[in-house]
């Protein structure tokens, strides 16, 4: 086939008037030299360049995302002159190939326009007459681009957005004039098992063959053909063909051959279909453990558009033991196909489109929408519908609007000919969704009907047990379900990562982060913060990976991310860098132990005991090859610090595509753990090995020894803030433990456990991202631990405070988000004069849980030994400065005449215990509750103790500017009456209004991108302010 490359130099001209089109710039010839295709502005640095100073200061601005080096919105034209060298035959159009433009293309071959394009996912063709193309004569071919889209599409989705790939301006992918290729479609019979083979014949004879380029050899010729019209069909018999799976990607070349023109369509035997329950693969279940894919190349600025580069990505997300990309509101080139056709990934592929209530802009908003949904997902479906990878399809993410258009398109579209399951969106904002037949094969969600279908909507359950699964809530969705962008664990940014910048993109919000943290005099602890929140953040995903993998009644899990989101506002949740590139050595050849064909589990309803206690435990399995396991060997062994304290062996039979429970177990091992630890970190492993292969997965346990537990103190002075008698027993050179009031004490923090969800910026939070330990430390002798926050500190976290530190060394310290750079400490200790000091914002006296008595009984005796030894010295007035009084907050905060004050608190949903409705009233001004869905309608509400009069409420939502209220009172708890409305947003609510109650009951209201929380309510008898 006659074919002529454009890739090499072409000529370039801005437009930033546009003005091109009535100037008839096409008739022009440009003078600007030097602009490589393929490529963009920015990749041949032309243009204004940006300007990092511009974003050094840490702001939401800064932070947004990473910047294009040479950023181009607008008109560019681009032109080619060349002499044509070849000769297209004169009876057979010419092809002119642009394989991907970001926004719509206008072409003119001399002078001669050929029409415009505005695909984002698939090639530009151009249909040339070969009158226009003569040999040995000159050629000039004029590309206009505008990549500012005109379809009211927003700028959020991957496939048109500077948050992921940016809003590039050029050509890339293959730039070619060729011949006409021959066309045609492929499309399967599944209940048949016929292939048929469309092809636009027109009078020229032609040979179609599938042939097996693995093998070298033809395996198939047609067992049937037809005419019509312009067209011939043929038909062959592939039930023999092997299924194409992501274990064993069998794969064809259908080859087709016109006169001496031949081409190549990929095809592989899906068989892939759904019922109400299940998602199968040749009749067997099918389990998806899948990433997202968000259209970050920082290198390029554009997606990879070559089967290498892609066999490089998907070679890294298979070896972390998935088997599925969500491609997150995009679609990916050709080459991604063929990678994924090779390799073996399940792709579920999305149209260019994120349109929901969360930015007012919803489908059907723009008449715009309906021409250009179409033919989006028309384009898509034509130009790579017949890759066996291309297995599921949704055409937008977290979509809400006109659904019946949406479901009428899928369903008047060859899907099913082309083996994709689809569903309408993944996620959405919808109060109540409904699905449609042969558009709505399964469903992609975080809830339905307001149960929860991932981890933040259990993260207490997720933590401190093994044993939570989605189970109930899947078994109402009547469609198979795939639970939705599960993770989003922030953890403290990679700074090193900026070397790696070398090319299209400026991580300008990095470089902030790093000006931040150097002015602040915190650069030496960046690795130790990433250490700490990655290990913390790999985890919650392991936690909630696991959830998922209990629940039978669910078909897969989208994770969100393997991979670090550098828009909306910097969301570094990946264990990989945006370059897909390990953070940290080591840090995930574990998760192979949970996301895998096969993952051992074992449940567990606590991770930590008491060592005279028996541990119940059931052991199971989640298989998802396509095959039963018979005689299976299974082993499950406790250890402690390499030390064998049980180990049970037996075979069993590992059902396929389920999850299964194949033992119950009660083990003691208080004979066998032999230490002085009052908590004790031990290993629990379970091993599977089956067909020649060996499937292991290990857990944590913690196990306390009550019965040595500290009760006392004998040469220890105590207070809860820096008091004159404090200091009076520090210069008698006395043993002294400060254990920090917050309620006595100025800028201090409320502790938490769980990190930062997705942005500390998007999402307005000042939570940390885990913390520090010093694990090597003395104390931790009789407390064994990490040196991070694992699932033993939960309790401990939540029920401490942390405090400024000034550049001193902790013992534990939290991780700060890359918003709220500040050193602080849970744990500090130094020398004050001749006396000993040790700060600690743990309430060591209040904690009733095994974890907490047995931390208190190790600091006890610390701070009891000789090992006590501050090498920290301070002054008595850097201890005030540290741990500032704030002896007025009660009087100054109104908490003496506040009846809410501290009462009994509930709310119709908590996130976790972390942020549960005591903390709405706690008198803390850190604490807060909250919900775990950006949902309107949900309540807090407290019990004063006894009727009473009142006269003010004082209310501080947690974003009070998003958000009116609604109170209601009542004398019992079941009659209730409407006291007022605060519908002026603000950051205060004050209800001047007599009211009279027992009960007090807060209804939130606010848009759907924040959740409801309260920081704090006041009820006051007499005004107060």
């Amino acid at each position: 086939m006659t074919k002529i490359s454009l890739a090499g130099i072409w000529n370039y001209r801005f437009d930033l008037e546009d003005q091109g089109l009535d100037q008839s710039w096409y008739q022009d010839m440009f003078l600007n030299h030097a602009f490589q295709l393929p490529g963009t502005t920015s990749t041949n640095k032309v243009g204004q360049p940006v300007d990092p100073a511009k974003f050094k200061q840490l702001t939401k601005a800064s932070v947004t995302t990473h910047q294009e080096r040479y950023p181009y919105l607008g008109v560019l034209w681009l032109q080619k002159q060349m002499t044509v060298d070849v000769q297209f035959a004169p009876d057979q159009d010419v092809i002119l190939n642009f394989e991907r433009i970001l926004g719509q293309s206008t072409v003119w071959i001399n002078e001669t326009m050929l029409g415009s394009q505005n695909s984002l996912s698939t090639p530009h063709y151009y249909v040339v007459s070969p009158s226009l193309i003569k040999r040995g004569e000159p050629l000039t071919i004029t590309v206009r681009i505008d990549n500012r889209v005109h379809q009211h599409l927003g700028e959020l989705a991957s496939g048109y957005s500077l948050h992921t790939q940016g809003l590039w301006a050029g050509i890339v992918g293959e730039l070619t004039l060729a011949q006409a290729p021959i066309n045609c479609q492929l499309f399967y019979d599944q209940a048949k098992q016929l292939l048929e083979v469309v092809v636009a014949t027109g009078k020229q004879p032609v040979q179609v063959v599938i042939c097996d380029q693995a093998k070298n050899r033809y395996i198939a010729e047609p067992d049937s053909y037809e005419y019509q019209a312009e067209t011939t069909h043929y038909q062959f018999d592939v039930s023999k063909l092997d299924i194409w799976y992501a274990a064993k990607p069998n794969h064809y070349q259908v080859q087709i051959s016109m006169g001496k023109h031949t081409i190549y369509k990929t095809f592989g035997r899906l068989d892939l279909s759904a019922d109400t329950n299940y998602i199968y693969q040749a009749n067997k279940r099918l389990f998806l453990r899948g990433t997202l894919d968000c259209a970050i190349f920082p290198k390029t600025g554009y997606p990879t558009m070559d089967q290498e580069g892609w066999q490089v990505i998907f070679t890294k997300i298979k070896g972390h033991g998935l088997n599925h990309v969500r491609f997150h509101s995009w679609c990916p080139p050709k080459a991604a196909f063929l990678a994924a056709d090779y390799l073996g990934l399940y792709l579920m592929v999305e149209a260019p489109i994120w349109l929901d209530e969360w930015f007012n802009n919803k489908v059907g908003d723009a008449r715009e929408h309906y021409a250009f949904i179409t033919n989006e997902v028309s384009r898509i479906l034509a130009s790579y519908g017949h890759h066996p990878s291309f297995s599921f399809f949704s055409i937008g993410n977290e979509l809400a609007g006109d659904f019946k258009f949406l479901a009428e398109l899928i369903q008047e579209l060859p899907f099913k000919e082309h083996q994709i399951l689809t569903t309408i969106t993944a996620n959405t904002t919808n109060r109540k969704r409904t699905f449609y037949e042969r558009a709505d094969h399964f469903f992609i969600g975080v809830e339905y009907q307001g149960k929860g279908l991932r981890g933040n909507r259990f993260l207490d359950q997720m933590v401190e047990g093994t044993a939570l699964d989605y189970q109930m809530a899947a078994e109402h969705v009547p469609l198979p379900v795939i639970t939705h962008e599960i993770g989003q664990y922030a953890s403290y940014p990679v700074l090193d990562v900026i070397e790696k910048y070398d090319g299209a993109m400026v991580p300008t919000n990095l470089l902030s982060i790093q000006h931040d943290l150097r002015e602040k005099q915190l650069t030496p602890f960046a690795d130790q913060y990433v250490t700490a929140s990655l290990k913390l953040a790999r985890d919650l995903y392991k936690a909630e990976i696991e959830a998922v993998q209990r629940s039978n009644a669910v078909s897969g899990y989208q994770l969100l991310g393997l991979q670090d989101y550098p828009g909306q506002n910097t969301a570094t949740v990946g264990l990989l860098d945006s370059f897909w590139q390990d953070k940290q050595a080591g840090l995930t050849d574990m998760m192979k132990e949970f996301c895998n064909d096969v993952v051992p589990i074992i449940e567990l309803e606590r991770r930590i005991f008491l060592k005279q206690e028996t541990i119940s435990c059931r052991l199971a399995v989640r298989n998802d090859l396509f095959e039963s396991l018979n005689q299976a060997r299974v082993t499950m062994t406790i250890t402690h610090d390499q030390t064998v304290l049980f180990q049970d062996q037996f075979t069993a039979t590992l059902n396929q595509g389920n999850y299964q429970v194949i033992k119950e177990l009660s083990v003691s091992i208080m004979a066998q753990l032999n230490n002085d630890a009052y908590l004790s970190m031990c290993t629990l492993e379970l091993c599977i090995e089956a067909n020649k292969q060996s499937y292991c997965n290990h857990w944590q346990i913690w196990v306390a020894d009550q019965s040595t537990f500290c009760h006392g103190h004998t040469r220890l002075f105590v207070d809860d803030w820096a008091s004159p008698a404090l200091e009076a027993a520090l210069e008698r050179g006395e043993r002294c433990l400060l254990q920090v009031n917050p309620t006595l004490t100025k800028n201090v923090k409320a502790g938490h456990f769980f990190p930062v969800f997705w942005s500390p910026v998007f999402f307005d939070s000042k939570d940390d991202c885990g913390v520090s330990i010093a694990n090597q430390h003395p104390l931790f002798q009789t407390f064994e631990t990490d040196d991070y926050g694992s699932f033993q500190w939960k309790s401990l976290l939540e029920g401490g405070c942390s405090f400024a530190t000034h550049q001193l060394t902790s013992i534990i310290s939290p991780v700060p988000n890359f918003y709220n750079h500040d050193q602080r400490s849970y744990l500090l200790e130094v020398k004050v004069g001749t006396g000993k000091l040790m700060i600690s914002g743990f309430d060591i006296d209040r904690g009733q849980k095994p974890e907490e008595q047995a931390f208190r009984s190790a600091l006890l005796d610390y701070l009891d030994s000789d090992a006590f030894e501050p090498i920290q010295q301070l002054d008595w007035q850097a201890v005030k400065q540290l741990i500032p009084s704030d002896q007025d907050h009660a009087v100054t905060q109104g908490l003496s005449s506040d009846l809410a004050y501290r009462k009994p608190a509930w709310a119709d949903i908590e996130r976790s215990t972390q942020l549960s409705a005591d903390r709405g009233n706690d008198g803390i001004h850190d604490t807060y509750w909250t919900t775990p869905a950006q949902t309107d309608g949900h309540w807090w509400c407290v019990d004063l103790g006894q009727t009473a009069h009142f006269e003010q409420i004082v209310i501080y939502p947690l974003d009070g500017e998003e958000t009116t209220l609604t109170i209601t009172v009542s004398e019992d708890g079941e009659y209730w009456s409407k006291h007022a409305d605060s519908t002026k947003p603000g950051l205060e609510h004050v209800i001047n209004k007599q009211g009279y109650g027992r009960f007090v009951k807060i209804h939130y209201h606010h848009p759907l991108n924040i959740a409801a929380g309260q920081i704090s309510c006041q009820v006051f008898q007499q005004r107060v302010r």
